[in-house]
């Protein structure tokens, strides 16, 4: 007959010490590198689309004007 022992450690899931922190680390470093951008707000309407703040942009097509705005970064 077969005796099983309950234990409170889940032996066979556990990380070796230093490969746990090799991740820990690696998941720091790109979250502190990963690039991410401030966002801007941008406004549309059914005539263009303007910064927070900003003058009207009047546009034909404001919505595609506000995004090739945002793209280039202007």
């Amino acid at each position: 007959m077969d005796v099983y022992q309950m234990t409170t450690k889940s032996e066979g899931m556990m990380m070796p010490g230093k490969l746990k922190w090799y991740i820990i680390l690696a998941i720091v470093l790109w979250l502190a590198f990963s690039g991410v951008a401030a966002a801007e707000q941008l406004y549309v309407n059914e005539s263009g689309w303007w910064r927070d703040g900003g003058t009207l942009n009047a546009s034909g097509t404001p919505i595609q004007a506000a995004v090739d705005s945002a793209a280039a970064g202007m």
